[in-house]
């Protein structure tokens, strides 16, 4: 029945509550959306969930789309890329969490050390005070693995540029940054 119908005509029907335009848009688009999580998250089974909630979000804010500002393949690829990162970036969150909270009980530490707390994060602030002085590249990379807490081809998929080239910018950066505090124990 609506498969004569335009994608951008398919989302002014889903926006006015027409089921069956929706059914069609989610067979239209859910191999791009799927592909679109499966590119940034890998294949895990944070992609089903991600594809559901981009659907969902679909669903309720249809009336959100512009044609103005680009395609409704563009549209639900972008919903389908912000959802994929912010999955992505939660994920890598509780693991950084998990991972630290696991070491201090493998660690058999009950109470935490003052002193040791105090001297980290001094160190702490003299290293994000280089990773401020880093150029703009070097220094979103850096920080994303450093501070962060994520990994190379994460950072990637985040910055939509090669894992190459940021295993590049980590490295010149951690050398600048060898070298800046070098000077400044000089």
């Amino acid at each position: 029945m609506t498969s004569e119908l335009t994608s951008q005509e398919l989302l002014l029907r889903v926006a006015q509550g027409d089921r069956a335009a929706f059914d069609e848009v989610h067979d239209r688009f859910r191999g791009m959306v799927r592909a679109a999580a499966t590119r940034i998250l890998g294949r895990s089974q944070d992609v089903d969930d991600v594809c559901q909630d981009v659907f969902f979000s679909l669903w309720c804010q249809a009336g959100r789309y512009d044609p103005e500002r680009g395609s409704p393949s563009t549209w639900i690829g972008l919903l389908a890329r912000r959802r994929a990162v912010d999955c992505l970036r939660s994920k890598l969150h509780r693991e950084v969490k998990t991972a630290h909270i696991g070491e201090v009980f493998a660690a058999g530490q009950k109470t935490a050390d003052v002193t040791a707390i105090c001297q980290e994060s001094e160190s702490a602030g003299r290293v994000k005070d280089v990773i401020a002085r880093l150029p703009e590249d070097q220094r979103t990379a850096v920080s994303l693995s450093l501070l962060g807490g994520f990994k190379g081809r994460h950072i990637a998929a985040i910055q939509r540029v090669p894992h190459a080239t940021i295993k590049t910018r980590i490295r010149r950066g951690l050398e600048r940054m060898r070298v800046l505090m070098a000077q400044d124990a000089a």
